[in-house]
């Protein structure tokens, strides 16, 4: 993750240039970041469709890809998490020209080699101050996954084992090794 000095407004973000980077902005700082790897893209798939095909015959709300939420009401942090859940009456409460305001409930990052613990735990700190219930982080390096929850509850996955949100989705689950999976 890189960040410029100047403390940016969504207006401001929303103006940049389509240069191709995934531009985000935290506390008036600009993120940018390479467009994804291969891997980080299968991951963002595999959340997706598990997700997906246990959030939408159950009309839960929606799985997103690269939403735009403005976590609070300054305008200056604007996060797109690689997939994420809404519940419906969220996505209903907000405009169509708008970006879905406040945290989701569930926001997965899939972390990339150029973010730093500290880029991560911002994001996550972020999030959770603006009401997401849960937090995941994949590393596809170490092919962990950490959990964050309401609470600042935390716990990490490795393969062998099942993700859960038993909370948030009660049924739902996923091996780790099939988060990785081709």
């Amino acid at each position: 993750m890189s960040s410029v000095g100047t403390q940016l407004t969504i207006a401001d973000l929303e103006r940049l240039p389509a240069d191709g980077m995934h531009s985000e902005i935290l506390r008036g700082e600009l993120i940018l970041l390479p467009p994804p790897k291969s891997i980080h893209t299968i991951i963002a798939d595999n959340l997706k469709d598990s997700l997906r095909d246990y959030v939408r015959p159950r009309e839960l709300g929606r799985v997103l890809v690269e939403a735009g939420y403005r976590l609070f009401d300054d305008h200056r942090t604007c996060l797109q998490p690689d997939v994420s859940f809404l519940s419906a009456s969220r996505i209903a409460a907000t405009s169509d020209d708008d970006h879905f305001q406040g945290a989701p409930e569930i926001a997965i990052e899939i972390i990339s080699p150029s973010e730093s613990a500290s880029d991560v735990e911002a994001k996550n700190s972020a999030y959770l101050e603006a009401g997401a219930k849960a937090i995941i982080s994949v590393f596809p390096k170490t092919r962990r996954v950490h959990v964050v929850l309401a609470g600042n509850r935390r716990h990490w996955l490795v393969d062998g084992e099942t993700l859960s949100l038993p909370e948030i989705l009660p049924g739902w689950e996923i091996p780790v090794a099939e988060i990785f999976g081709r």
